[in-house]
């Protein structure tokens, strides 16, 4: 491991010797080629210096280069809160008797080190606590009573507009007391030009001689006494915050693996026939929930995390029963409803909890951080957040990794809906009945299922790891994306599931998502360009004005523009400002007649059409020469389309039931010379395509390929024809 001159430089300025820096801190650079596996929050850094923390293996807290917005250092998720202690401080931290200092940062701590104050380093101001107000376990193995303890934080902590720095500086003190330490806090005045400094910068600017001489006050000094009220508060609330917390741990506990193994078949049967115990849904539906259940018991075998959403068009339709009974199958089931951002991401982070959020509608709008947080959780690799949460106010990364089922009445917005495999609700019918279902209840048979499905999951977890689908529907990338854990999971079960998720996913995701404003306008103006071809006078245009677009726009029935503005209609300015999305320029001053006025020519939009609008179909020049033939007989079901060789002439064929009934008179070649047999024991033709279509055929020499029950045959005129033996 090694050291780039730049960031030797940077530990320098902090007045560290090289030998510090190299024989006992152990610092070295994180390359930007290996930053993207860290983190993919580090992408946007140049390149990282690590600090590896002696005594805690593998753990290193990381100084960003150049920081990304207001976040100087970061960790992996999950590593959880350490000290940064030198060997030679440990070795004397059992010997009260000895001076300790307590800092922020590791360059503080190495640089008091370095000139004889032993120093441990806490990564932030708050980052010495449990959690509950306590000291971090980690100072357990220092000797506390009557040990003399300096606590030297930056001088930002003396101003008053900094607070919350006080808060923290004052718990600490509090906590070292309470260990019988006698707690002095050193001031570290600002810089002449009054500028923050640290205890590095002092005694880079001064000397280690007049750092000593710095004033020290006791906690009941008046400057640091004012926050004792807050302090009081604070500790009730971490109290409870603590409760909380252990509360949750006992709910959220791994699921017991069934004993014996488990046949995904009859597992997936057992689940789907369960949830119809007590609930009325779609059989698509049903099959949904059923996948999704087992794929929250398997999420580490994907990258994607499709979220499953019911929604509603009113209340009462079932969505927090639906969920309810979801949540008895899934591993550490949280259900809570109208969850603030800082409980989703901590519990998440902490827990790694199926998250059950219901009404998520007025959470989404009363909450808009709920909706990042969760479409952040999609990709495996995009699943965190960045936030300045806590008593530390430091920007942490936090997982957001986890299953989620959400509830609402309405729809999802768009970004959310393309993430999600979303089952509509409705009202249960009057006839319908199920079993009332009770949250109140254990149901044993379902906690069976769900240990069950957490056999089943550990014991294919491998091959779900390297399972990729075929035969996949053509439900669009966004839906497939989302489907595909759910059709692996289908296809390892085996029996009828890999047929019934592919059904499942084609109908759940067959009603296509509502095109964005911008692409509605799109459509409307290439409309009005090319002309109504129902109307005679309106054959279009090749430029247009701003006002005859708007005009045209808010006349047009059944669309939107119309309600723009409390109902006076879509504005000239709103028009140009969606378009300028799609790369069209702003109107320009254009000829009318003998008028200039301010308009856009057809051709701007060209591109746009293109990209963002379905194209229209044009027949092949094949198609043109031999259209389809229309069935005028209303008795006979439609005629499918056949491979026909293009040299053949098209003929109207008399398709009535009468000439069906002279079939048997058909004769037949073999292709050998041989003399033409008759078939008599033909009963109908059966269309290629489409078994369930028959109609007959005469006068037409074919040629014989198979003899079973159905007879397939070869006409000399490139048509295949099937018959059914009598």
């Amino acid at each position: 491991m090694t050291l780039s001159p730049s960031h030797f430089k940077h530990l320098r300025a902090s007045g560290l010797l090289p030998s510090t820096i190299e024989e006992i801190m152990k610092c070295f650079s994180v390359l930007p080629a290996e930053i993207d596996r860290l983190s993919p929050a580090l992408k946007p850094c140049e390149s990282l210096l690590a600090f590896p923390y002696p005594g805690v293996d593998g753990f290193c807290r990381y100084r960003l280069f150049p920081p990304r917005d207001s976040m100087k250092y970061w960790q992996p998720s999950g590593s959880g809160v350490h000290l940064y202690i030198l060997p030679s401080v440990r070795a004397i931290l059992t010997n009260p008797d000895i001076e300790i200092a307590i800092t922020e940062g590791e360059k503080k701590a190495a640089c008091l080190t370095q000139n004889g104050v032993p120093t441990i380093g806490v990564g932030g101001v708050w980052s010495w606590g449990d959690g509950t107000g306590d000291l971090h376990p980690e100072f357990n193995c220092v000797s506390f009573i009557d040990r003399p303890v300096l606590i030297i934080y930056d001088s930002n902590a003396w101003r008053k507009e900094k607070e919350e720095i006080g808060h923290a500086l004052y718990a600490l003190g509090k906590a070292v007391e309470s260990r019988g330490g006698k707690v002095d806090a050193v001031i570290v005045p600002p810089t002449q030009d009054g500028k923050d400094q640290g205890a590095d910068d002092y005694i880079v600017a001064h000397g280690i001689d007049n750092f000593k001489k710095l004033k020290r006050i006791k906690l009941r000094h008046d400057g640091l006494a004012q926050f004792k009220p807050w302090w009081e508060q604070w500790r009730k609330k971490k109290a409870g915050e603590e409760k909380e917390i252990a509360r949750l741990a006992v709910r959220l506990q791994p699921v017991e693996p069934w004993p014996d193994p488990v046949d995904g078949t009859v597992l997936l049967n057992d689940i789907r026939d369960s949830i119809k115990r007590f609930i009325v849904a779609s059989p698509e539906a049903i099959i949904a929930e059923t996948l999704w259940i087992i794929f929250t018991h398997t999420l580490d075998a994907f990258s994607i995390s499709p979220l499953l959403v019911f929604s509603s068009p009113v209340r009462q339709c079932g969505k927090s029963i639906n969920q309810a009974v979801v949540s008895k199958f899934c591993p550490k089931s949280l259900v809570t409803s109208n969850i603030s951002p800082a409980a989703l991401f901590r519990v998440v982070d902490k827990f790694l909890p199926t998250l059950i959020v219901d009404e998520c509608d007025s959470t989404f709008e009363t909450n808009p951080e709920i909706r990042e947080l969760v479409n952040a959780s999609h990709l495996r690799s995009q699943a965190y957040v960045l936030r300045v949460v806590g008593d530390n106010h430091e920007p942490e990364s936090f997982s957001t990794w986890a299953p989620k089922c959400l509830a609402l009445i309405g729809n999802l917005p768009d970004t959310t809906a393309s993430r999600s495999i979303v089952v509509k609700m409705q009202r249960k019918p009057r006839n319908k009945r199920t079993e009332r279902f009770s949250a109140l209840k254990d149901y044993p048979e379902l906690q069976a299922l769900q240990r069950k499905a957490a056999r089943w999951a550990n014991d294919n977890l491998p091959t779900l790891r390297q399972a990729e689908p075929e035969n996949l529907p053509d439900i669009g990338d966004r839906n497939i994306d989302n489907w595909i854990p759910l059709i692996a999971i289908a296809d390892v079960a085996g029996g009828e599931w890999p047929k019934l998720a592919r059904e499942a996913a084609v109908r759940l995701c067959g009603e296509p998502i509502t095109e964005p404003k911008g692409v509605e306008l799109l459509q409307d103006i290439k409309v009005i360009f090319d002309g109504d071809p129902e109307s005679d006078s309106d054959d279009g245009c090749e430029r247009i004005s701003s006002e005859d677009l708007v005009n045209d726009l808010n006349n047009k029935e059944g669309r939107p523009w119309a309600d723009y503005n409390h109902g006076k209609g879509i504005t000239k300015n709103q028009v140009a400002r969606m378009l300028k999305g799609f790369e069209i320029p702003s109107p320009k001053q254009l000829r009318f007649g003998d008028k200039t006025l301010k308009g856009y020519l057809s051709e701007w939009f060209n591109n746009a059409f293109e990209r963002y609008l379905p194209q229209p179909y044009i027949p092949t020049a094949f198609e043109t020469k031999h259209p389809k033939q229309v069935n005028e007989n209303e008795d006979l079901g439609s005629i499918f389309e056949t491979k026909q060789d293009p040299n053949v002439l098209d003929q109207k064929m008399d398709l009535s039931t009468e000439k069906q009934s002279n079939v048997s008179d058909v004769s037949v070649e073999n292709g050998q010379g041989e003399a033409p047999r008759i078939f008599s024991n033909i009963e109908t033709i059966v269309d290629p395509k489409n078994s369930g279509s028959s109609w007959g055929r005469a006068g037409s020499t074919i040629q014989k390929t198979d003899s079973r029950d159905r007879e397939s045959e070869v006409g000399q005129d490139g048509l295949k024809w099937e018959f059914m033996k009598r």
